[in-house]
């Protein structure tokens, strides 16, 4: 069920009640990646149902789940796609294009291929228990751990998780 589990210490004291939590997601939720927008990260339904709650009770913990949609562009295309266009140029002006014109190109294409990219979606899930103090996160790298991590703190500032400290590793 879980594939890399992160647990952090909360103050029990400091969570809001189950409503307020739902409420609280309710301002980020998930928007699918707009055409030329590389990466969105919103909370989603934690089953996946339309129009349900971005937060759910199960046997006295909260479940959440934020999503992160990514569009797929390789760098291989964009280089070959601006070494194309830079041949098309240095034909037809008969000058090389310098590096800050071929920046400005990548860019330019970049955005001109955004749109016909494939996009990948992942989740996280987000499990709270109030009554201990637990804050667990089922993130499978660091960098999604700590996006979630930031999104949970930005619904809930005053949650200041503490990552959990063993004496043996």
């Amino acid at each position: 069920m879980f594939k890399q589990l992160s647990a952090y210490r909360i103050d029990p004291a400091a969570l809001p009640d189950a409503d307020c939590f739902a409420a609280a997601l309710e301002r980020s939720r998930f928007l699918p990646c707009a055409p030329t927008q590389p990466l969105a990260v919103g909370w989603v339904a934690p089953r996946a149902e339309p129009h349900a709650p971005l937060a759910e009770r199960v046997a006295g913990l909260w479940q959440a789940t934020l999503a992160f949609e990514q569009r797929l562009l390789p760098p291989s295309v964009v280089r070959e796609q601006v070494q194309a266009r830079a041949a098309r140029i240095e034909q037809e002006t008969g000058l090389r294009p310098g590096k800050r014109a071929l920046r400005d190109l990548r860019d330019e294409l970049t955005l001109e291929l955004l749109p016909r990219a494939f996009t990948r979606r992942a989740v996280v899930q987000v499990w709270i228990d109030p009554a201990q103090g637990w804050l667990w996160l089922d993130a499978g790298s660091a960098a999604r751990l700590d996006a979630t991590l930031s999104a949970v703190v930005q619904a809930l500032p005053a949650l200041a998780p503490r990552a959990l400290a063993t004496i043996e590793s």
